[in-house]
C-alpha cells in the first residue's frame, strides 16, 4: 500500500431500505464500463490564457509574482494544503479525473488522488502525452461511503503555472450500499450526481452555542437540500429544505433549534437531483456561525444622494454581502441591508432615526473623507467618494473594498479594543502585503477571496516585507470568540459573488 497523505474520514455506515420517495440513487454503468460527467472541473491556477476564473476557482493564484523562465508567471501560490472530497452515490464505486494540464515544481508541488486509506495517483512536475488523461480509481466499496479526495500541496518556494482537470467519470456496482460520510465544516464536498433524481448522503454535527448555514452549489439544472435530525431525509421527512428552482440552494439552522431538537444526534444531509440535464458536481459547504453573527444592518448617506447613486450603492452592497460570506467560510452573514437616503442637514448618516450601521460620506461625516475604513469609536463603515485608492470610487462602488471594511467591523470583538487589523505593513511609507491572497490585505485585487488562516499566514507577503507580529484574522476572531473556528489547511477560494441565497443576503432602498 502507497504511503497515506490524507487526513482521516468518519463515515456512518447505515443498513438502508430505500423509502418510497422521488429521489434515490441511480445506477449507472457497470466498472469497468465508464459514464462521463463533463461539467466536472477542478484547478489550481490558469494554465491556459483565460482559464482561470477568479470568482470561482478553488484556490488563489500568487499575487506577488517573481517572474522567471523556471517559475512562469501566472502561478499558484506556496505553502498550499488543500483538500478536496468527491462523493458518489450508493450505486458508484469508481471515479476518474481527466487531467488536461499539469505543470508543478517537482517532487515538493504535488497533486493526490486518493481515499482516506490510500494514495492511487500522485502527479508532480511537468507532465505531458500519455502521462496526462484519466486517473482511474476504483474502490472496493462505494464513493457514498468512502469519498475520493483531490488534495493539492505546494512547499514554501518556487511555483509553477498549476493544472487543470477538465472533466471525470464515473462507474457503479450492481447492487447499493449506503453510507453518510462527514462533513467537515468550513471545506468544501463535491456530490457527483448522475442523473435525475440521483441523491448523494452526508453527516455532519455542530458546535455547542452555534447555528449551522449550508449552501450548495455550482451544478446545472435543479439541485435541492434536505436536512433531518437523526434520521435520512427523504422527500417527504425532513427538518429543513431548500428547493428552489436552480442549482443554488441555502438552508439556515438556528441555534436554539439545533440545541433544543437535535442535541446528541447527527444531522444528516441529502443533495439531490430534481432535474439535470447531464451527470453534473454539486459543491457543499457546512459553516458554524454564532446567533449575533447573523446580521441585519442600515446603510445611509451624509447627503441627499441620487437614484442613480443609490442603485450603484445596492448591486455593490450585495456584492460585499456574498464576499464577507466568501472571506470568512461562511461564519458571518448579512441576511438584509436596508439603504436609507438621507434626507438633508441634520439628517447626516441617520436609517430611519438611528445612526447607520454603514455610511456613503460625501460631505466627510462624522470626520473629513479619508478613504473607506471601520470607525471603531463611532461603530460605523464610512465609505468615501474622495481621497479612496486606487480610484475615487473605490470605497463606494466596489463590493470587494467594502468586504474588506465588513471584516473590521464584523469580524471583531470589542469594537474598540480587538478590532481586526489589515493583513499589511506600513513601514517607512510603503504598504507591505503579510498575507498577500487575503481581502484583508489587498481589497483591490481582483483574485483576493479569503482571510489568511494560520497555516498560509505571512508565507506570501510582499518580497522584503519587515517581520511583524500581527497573527491571521482568523486566529483572532476565534481568540475573541467571534467564529468558531479557523479552516483547516487552505480555505476554499469561492467567492459566492454569484451565488443566490435564496432571497436572502438582498438591499432594500428607501428613497
Amino acid at each position: 500500500m502507497k504511503k497515506c497523505l490524507w487526513a482521516s474520514l468518519v463515515v456512518l455506515m447505515t443498513a438502508f431500505s430505500f423509502p418510497a420517495k422521488a429521489f434515490s440513487p441511480q445506477p449507472c454503468s457497470q466498472c469497468p464500463t465508464w459514464t462521463t460527467a463533463y461539467a466536472f472541473s477542478f484547478d489550481a491556477q490558469p494554465y491556459g490564457a483565460g482559464a482561470y476564473n477568479y470568482e470561482t476557482s478553488e484556490l488563489p493564484r500568487d499575487p506577488n509574482p517573481s517572474c522567471s523562465p523556471s517559475n512562469p508567471c501566472p502561478h499558484y501560490i506556496n505553502n498550499m494544503d488543500y483538500l478536496r472530497w468527491v462523493v458518489g452515490n450508493a450505486y458508484m464505486q469508481g471515479i476518474s479525473f481527466f487531467v488536461s494540464s499539469f505543470d508543478m515544481e517537482q517532487s515538493f508541488d504535488k497533486l493526490a488522488i486518493g481515499t482516506a486509506t490510500q494514495n492511487y495517483h500522485t502527479l508532480t512536475g511537468s507532465l505531458s502525452g500519455p502521462s496526462l488523461g484519466y486517473k482511474d480509481v476504483v474502490l472496493p466499496w462505494r464513493l457514498q461511503i468512502t469519498p475520493v479526495g483531490l488534495r493539492v500541496t505546494t512547499d514554501h518556494s518556487v511555483t509553477r503555472r498549476g493544472f487543470e482537470i477538465l472533466g471525470a467519470r464515473y462507474c457503479c456496482a450492481s447492487t447499493p450500499i449506503v453510507g453518510a460520510p462527514y462533513l467537515q465544516r468550513l471545506r468544501r464536498y463535491t456530490a457527483l450526481l448522475t442523473s435525475t433524481n440521483d441523491v448523494v448522503y452526508f453527516s455532519t454535527d455542530f458546535v455547542a452555542g452555534a447555528g449551522l448555514n449550508i449552501a450548495v452549489w455550482g451544478g446545472v439544472g435543479d439541485v435541492d437540500v434536505r436536512v433531518r435530525c437523526g434520521a435520512y431525509p427523504t422527500e417527504s421527512q425532513y427538518d429543513f429544505a431548500a428547493t428552489s428552482s436552480d442549482s443554488n440552494e441555502f438552508l439556515h439552522i438556528t441555534a436554539d433549534w439545533l440545541a433544543e431538537q437535535c442535541t446528541g444526534q447527527s444531522l444528516y444531509v441529502a443533495v439531490s437531483a430534481f432535474s439535470i440535464p447531464i451527470p453534473a458536481p454539486a459543491h457543499i459547504m457546512v459553516s458554524a456561525i454564532y446567533p449575533e453573527k447573523v446580521l441585519t444592518l442600515t446603510a445611509g448617506t451624509d447627503h441627499t444622494a441620487t437614484t442613480q447613486q443609490l442603485d450603484k450603492w445596492k448591486v455593490a452592497l450585495e456584492e460585499a454581502i456574498r464576499r464577507s460570506y466568501g472571506q470568512t467560510e461562511g461564519q458571518v452573514f448579512i441576511k438584509q441591508i436596508d439603504l436609507w437616503n438621507s434626507q438633508g442637514p441634520g439628517y447626516e448618516c441617520q436609517c430611519n432615526g438611528v445612526q447607520c450601521d454603514i455610511c456613503f460620506v460625501l460631505n466627510g461625516y462624522p470626520a473629513p473623507p479619508a478613504q473607506c475604513r471601520y470607525d471603531d469609536n463611532n461603530n460605523i463603515v464610512t465609505l468615501s467618494a474622495t481621497a479612496g485608492a486606487p480610484a475615487p470610487d473605490a470605497c463606494w462602488y466596489t463590493g470587494r473594498t467594502i468586504a474588506h471594511e465588513f471584516g473590521h467591523a464584523y469580524m471583531s470583538g470589542d469594537a474598540i479594543n480587538e478590532q481586526i487589523h489589515d493583513e499589511y505593513y506600513n513601514f517607512q511609507g510603503n504598504i507591505y502585503w503579510q498575507c498577500g491572497h487575503s481581502n484583508m490585505a489587498d481589497p483591490w485585487a481582483i483574485e483576493q477571496h479569503n482571510f489568511c488562516s494560520d497555516f498560509d499566514h505571512k508565507k506570501d507577503p510582499t518580497p522584503g516585507a519587515p517581520t511583524t507580529t500581527l497573527v491571521s484574522v482568523f486566529r483572532n476572531a476565534t481568540f475573541a470568540g467571534v467564529v468558531p473556528e479557523a479552516p483547516s489547511g487552505t480555505p476554499d477560494n469561492y467567492s459566492f459573488v454569484g451565488f443566490d441565497f435564496n432571497n436572502l443576503g438582498a438591499v432594500y432602498v428607501h428613497p
